[in-house]
């Protein structure tokens, strides 16, 4: 009897430990406003560069958004790579 909740112990450790390491392999893509944060933090364009070269983006590149980035203070060099 005493080994029933031992077991499920066990069952709910694997359980957490997978969930982890599944979370933490899907990182959530970039976006527009991730980029218009890096902008206002004061991050130089090399960095913003780097960082949208080394994950996934998801970034809305219609006429309308393009303007938006502009207007927040985006630099061409770094719209121009989210275009890339």
């Amino acid at each position: 009897m005493r080994k029933m909740p031992l077991f499920s112990i066990l069952v709910a450790l694997v359980f957490y430990a997978g969930t982890l390491a599944y979370a933490g392999d899907h990182s959530k893509p970039m976006t527009d406003d991730d980029v218009i944060a890096m902008v206002k933090a004061g991050l130089p364009d090399d960095t913003m560069i780097s960082a949208i070269n080394a994950q996934a983006t998801n970034f809305d590149v219609s006429a309308m958004a393009l303007v938006n980035l502009k207007n927040q203070g985006v630099s061409v060099k770094v719209i121009d790579t989210m275009l890339a």
